[in-house]
């Protein structure tokens, strides 16, 4: 009664997650040993949830946490686990490179009627060998892309980042000068994630620049080329921590 009735303001649900995370930075040991213990809650949500609290308040002390949740055997929980290890220590998760080849050798799509593995996991998987250029694991990235069940869209992008991980940026700059129309949208996103060099952006410019080019190859090009000068105002390439340019299907 006291809560319905009460004339202060009420606090949003944004204010009252920064004022926990303020709690957790203040009260550090507690807050540590408490994400410890929701780490290992049976709640897969609470596990997920975790994850990226510790990470955005504790920084590199969450990283053991981190490292055992992206073994996790839920994906969301997993899933969640990786991103932040990737963005706090990428030497760290240099030590999960097993495990991730190991979940893509063995990842399966759903069936109709059987509950499999999420598309989506497979994504976030070559995405993290590729940041972490992981060429050991260009066996595991040849077979997902030749297994006739492997969703078309990351089947693309894991023959982008093959050619990365074998050729290096050179090899992306090259399938962009040959326009690869199919790759095209692949090669535009793994040259802003994974290129630090101007080979491939050079290559972009001058496939933008073809009088033969495509409407759909010459948007996203485009798009790309425009968002790399913002970009560059404010980070180094490769572009992890900027958001990659949205293009929606047309």
């Amino acid at each position: 009664m006291r809560f319905v009735t009460s004339s202060r303001p009420r606090k949003s649900g944004a204010q009252r997650f920064a004022d926990l995370k303020s709690a957790l930075r203040l009260h550090r040991g507690a807050g540590l040993d408490l994400m410890e213990r929701l780490s290992r809650r049976p709640e897969y949500t609470v596990r997920a949830w975790t994850t990226g609290v510790a990470a955005d308040v504790y920084g590199n002390e969450a990283v053991p946490l981190l490292l055992r949740l992206v073994d996790d055997h839920y994906e969301i929980v997993r899933a969640c686990a990786l991103t932040p290890l990737l963005n706090i220590a990428p030497e760290a998760a240099q030590g999960v490179v097993g495990n991730l080849r190991d979940r893509l050798r063995r990842h399966r799509p759903d069936v109709l009627g059987h509950r499999r593995d999420d598309p989506a996991e497979a994504g976030q998987l070559i995405w993290a060998l590729a940041r972490l250029k992981a060429k050991e694991a260009l066996g595991e990235i040849r077979a997902y892309t030749a297994r006739p069940d492997s969703d078309p869209y990351h089947v693309r992008l894991a023959s982008v980042v093959s050619t990365y991980l074998e050729v290096g940026e050179q090899g992306l700059a090259q399938r962009l000068l040959e326009h690869d129309h199919e790759h095209v949208p692949r090669l535009c996103q793994v040259t802003w994630r994974c290129c630090a060099g101007d080979a491939p952006w050079r290559a972009m410019a001058s496939l933008y620049r073809s009088k033969e080019l495509d409407p759909s190859c010459q948007l996203w090009t485009a798009v790309f080329l425009a968002a790399k000068k913002v970009a560059a105002s404010v980070s180094k390439p490769p572009f992890w921590a900027v958001a990659m340019p949205d293009i929606p299907p047309r």
